[in-house]
């Protein structure tokens, strides 16, 4: 089963679930197998991958939960306009030495983590008009907020919930990948998506 050009994901995990509960006989490991690759996101794929659901049923609650964070973004992203930005009188300096003038600041809700180890703050980030490997980094400031410690070296972030402690791990294959894109010159053409904020040490 594959996930048609015009549906939404949410679309298809629906109608994948109801044909499997008409499939008494259906195998459950090539079931958990199939929902994944029938789909066509890339980000999805690689979330499932990485959380690696024992059962189909936590095959299922894992997708309803990433569904219901796409679902918010989008929504979210609707009301994020140049209308929103605060002006910002100076400017920012790259890693060798070039000026990049800001655009403004923005303040936006961030949510790290998984039920129910989950911690959400707003988070003020400044804006630039340029294209680069990374859509967002999250710095010291954001992280103090969150309560949350990150190390670069062990791909990990952990921070300070009600229920616990949380945390959220980086995906080597695409921290590698934004890494040689920056480093190779194609961040000013090309822009790699990346699932989480990049939750870097400022060192």
């Amino acid at each position: 089963m594959r996930q048609e050009n015009n549906e939404s994901l949410k679309a298809f995990v629906g109608r994948f679930n109801r044909e499997a509960l008409q499939l008494p006989s259906l195998d459950p490991s090539a079931a958990m197998n199939a929902l994944p690759t029938g789909a066509r996101s890339n980000d999805f794929r690689r979330s499932i991958a990485r959380k690696n659901p024992s059962s189909l049923a936590d095959l299922m609650t894992e997708a309803k939960e990433y569904i219901s964070v796409e679902e918010t973004l989008a929504a979210l992203n609707m009301f994020i306009g140049e209308d929103r930005l605060k002006l910002a009188n100076s400017d920012l300096f790259g890693f060798s030495g070039e000026i990049i003038k800001l655009e403004g600041s923005i303040e936006l809700p961030v949510l790290v983590g998984e039920p129910p180890l989950r911690a959400f703050a707003m988070v003020t980030f400044l804006v630039v008009r340029a294209t680069s490997a990374y859509n967002a980094i999250l710095g010291r400031p954001g992280q103090n907020l969150l309560r949350a410690i990150a190390s670069a070296y062990h791909q990990k972030a952990k921070f300070i919930t009600p229920g616990g402690l949380g945390e959220v791990l980086g995906d080597q294959p695409q921290s590698t990948e934004c890494y040689v894109t920056a480093l190779n010159g194609k961040g000013a053409t090309e822009m790699l998506p990346i699932e989480l904020l990049d939750l870097r040490d400022d060192t």
